[in-house]
């Protein structure tokens, strides 16, 4: 097995001249690997999280080194890190196999020291749905030198993780549907043009065709190829005809099903049951197959339909019909009424009108009632200026006015008329951005790189300047001037800074934590931050102080939201519920009407109960979009879910 990892790691690198040199352990060389939580606690399957971190040691000098870590099927991969990061920060590559695995592998790597020195390896993974009870995850260490000798070093010891779960659900949830069969005389139909499906567990009980690793007689073309997903090919599925012959290919009771095509990848994903919320995609389209729905459709024709009502009309009058005919029944009703009309009121009102008011009785009533108010709704607008990006965080000004955004791997984006137009600032440089923080005015802005610096501007964006050493930074705060400022370390600490940005000072830094996400009032002065898997803290003192608040729970908090006076907080947690708090955050309540869902962010009003909310956000992968909103219930909050953070709800 060892030798085939090390083959295929040669091959990604195109070394096929020591396929056979791989045969000896790395002298010097050593990996250790624990995962979190331990096989006595395990996850729960579809929605637990496990840490794997391996740490990579050598007793040498020792470059051209390449680590890969096996996440076997079951696990989907959320985020990979490597400490000390790489400068310029380079992510991993990942690569997802025909038989599920997924095989994550860091090239290049280098120990300079005489003595050597360590790597450590994070991977946070999730279990699937109906994942198995017990995964196993292997690793290996790979160099080769200047004259083709090379080496393996393999993890020791397999590292488990255990998937916990209960037995009839896993029975009711995995138990396999219908699938759906070719109907030809009753073919596809587009149904949205430029969308495709949002999350990637709709392909159930289908499975997408991407290319295995044949014979090695073109070995090095095919691995080569699973290894850039833009050169991924279906086998024999290349228009959206064959799409649909493919997920009609299992035998059974005709099921209506949905399935999305991809020119531009030739991806083929089915879907049957829930298949919604769709996702902008300009290279795929989702069609639908119209199937019999049920055995007796509704629109059905009687044996022998006429013009006449037979005995039992499908549409039945009731036993008094007002419509109802007489006795030389026509087609069209007579305009007289009968001796004692009901349901045509006269046009001047009566002195109890019943049947029509209005909401204020005039002199001349109309015959309907006027309208009622209807629900809130929120008016989305579509910016596309600047393109379809991995887009990350947005920050607002007060008057919504101003906007900043990341993209991960990519540049900061600001526009200046609320998201109308957009433009790139090249001088911030391209970088794994975060998150981003903006003061009031939109003028001074903080922005935070994983894996890199902290980066600030005080001209709404124009220049940048970095602050703060590299680390693994996921969330940033400011305050309304944007003097006093908050971040958090993924694995590490909460910074504080009351200098806009020059200096910053750790606190809490007595044990490491997987911080995701913070919040700060408008002075600055109160602050919350979520710890993934953990609890939810608070500071009343800019920072200086914490407290855990431990009647939230121990959840995977993805966000947090705070008022400008920090009394009200609202956070969400991904594969669970929105919780909301108004002391501050010392009790908090599970907000049961939204539901469970895949929350990914959420943001609040001033006062948190601000009926006059302006809300920007971007979907990371998707173009930006504003929602503006000027009728929204009082303590409102607007919540994005869906696979990361893709369509919003509005609570009350």
């Amino acid at each position: 097995m060892i030798h085939l990892f090390g083959i295929l790691l040669v091959a990604l690198l195109g070394l096929a001249s020591i396929f056979t040199t791989v045969s000896q352990d790395c002298p010097g060389l050593f990996l250790k690997a624990k995962v979190r939580p331990s096989v006595r606690r395990g996850i729960l399957a579809g929605k637990g999280h496990a840490k794997i971190a391996v740490t990579l040691t050598s007793k040498g000098p020792v470059d051209n080194l390449e680590f890969q870590l096996n996440i076997p099927k079951g696990l989907s991969v959320e985020r990979t890190a490597m400490r000390p990061s790489p400068k310029p920060y380079t992510s991993p590559n990942s690569v997802e196999n025909a038989d599920g695995t997924t095989v994550i592998y860091w090239l290049n790597i280098a120990l300079t020291k005489r003595k050597g020195g360590k790597h450590r390896f994070r991977v946070k993974v999730k279990a699937d749905e109906c994942a198995p009870e017990m995964l196993e995850v292997d690793a290996f260490a790979y160099a080769v030198n200047g004259t083709g000798a090379s080496c393996i070093t393999p993890l020791a010891h397999s590292q488990i993780v255990k998937v916990r779960y209960s037995k009839s659900k896993k029975t009711a949830t995995c138990a396999p549907s219908p699938a759906p069969t070719i109907n030809p005389a009753q073919p596809f139909v587009l149904f949205g043009e430029g969308q495709q499906f949002s999350q990637g567990a709709r392909q159930a009980p289908f499975q997408d065709r991407r290319l295995s690793v044949p014979s090695p007689i073109d070995m090095h073309k095919d691995i080569a190829a699973l290894s850039h997903p833009q050169d991924r090919q279906l086998q024999s599925i290349d228009t959206a005809n064959a799409c649909y012959e493919y997920c009609s290919l299992n035998a059974g009771e005709e099921t209506p099903f949905f399935f999305s095509w991809n020119t531009a990848t030739n991806q083929c994903f089915c879907c049957v049951a829930v298949c919604t919320p769709f996702i902008f995609d300009p290279d795929s389209s989702v069609y639908e197959v119209v199937v019999a729905k049920t055995l007796q459709p509704t629109m059905q024709p009687t044996a022998a339909p006429t013009m006449q009502p037979t005995a039992a009309p499908t549409m039945q009058p009731t036993a008094a019909p007002t419509m109802q005919p007489t006795a030389a029944p026509t087609m069209a009703p007579t305009m007289q009424p009968t001796a004692s009309p009901t349901m045509a009121p006269t046009m001047q009102p009566t002195a109890s009108p019943t049947m029509a008011p209005t909401m204020q009785p005039t002199a001349s009533p109309t015959m309907t009632p006027t309208a009622q108010p209807t629900a809130p709704t929120a008016t989305w607008t579509q910016q596309s200026t600047a393109g379809t990006r991995g887009w990350d965080s947005i920050a607002s000004s007060s008057d919504g006015t101003k906007l900043a955004a990341v993209v991960y791997n990519g540049s900061i984006w600001t526009s200046t008329d609320a998201g109308v137009s957009w433009t790139e600032r090249d001088t911030a440089g391209t970088r794994n951005w975060y998150s981003i923080a903006s003061s009031s005015d939109g003028m001074k802005l903080v922005a935070a790189i994983y894996g890199g610096q902290l980066s600030r501007s005080s001209d709404a964006g124009v220049s940048w300047a970095g602050v703060a050493s590299s680390r693994n930074w996921n969330s940033v705060a400011s305050s309304s001037d944007g003097t006093k400022l908050a971040a958090v370390v993924y694995g590490g600490s909460i910074w504080t800074s009351t200098d806009t940005g020059s200096t910053w000072t750790e606190r809490l830094d007595e044990a490491p934590r997987d911080w995701y996400s913070i919040a700060s009032s408008s002075d600055g002065l109160n602050l919350a931050a979520a710890v993934l898997a953990e609890s939810i803290w608070t500071s009343a003192d800019a920072g200086v102080s914490w407290t855990e608040r431990t009647s939230s729970g121990s959840r995977d908090w993805y966000s947090i939201a705070s008022s400008s006076d920090g009394m009200i907080l609202a956070a969400v947690v991904n594969q669970g519920s929105i919780w909301r708090s108004t002391d501050t955050g010392v009790t908090w309540t599970e907000q049961v009407a939204p539901g469970t869902g895949n929350w990914f962010s959420i943001a609040s009003s001033s006062n948190g109960t601000n009926r006059d909310i302006l809300l920007d956000l971007t979907l990371p992968g998707g173009l930006p979009y504003s929602i503006i909103d000027r009728n929204l219930p009082p303590s409102c909050k607007v919540a994005l879910s869906g696979l990361l953070g893709r369509h919003a709800q509005v609570t009350g």
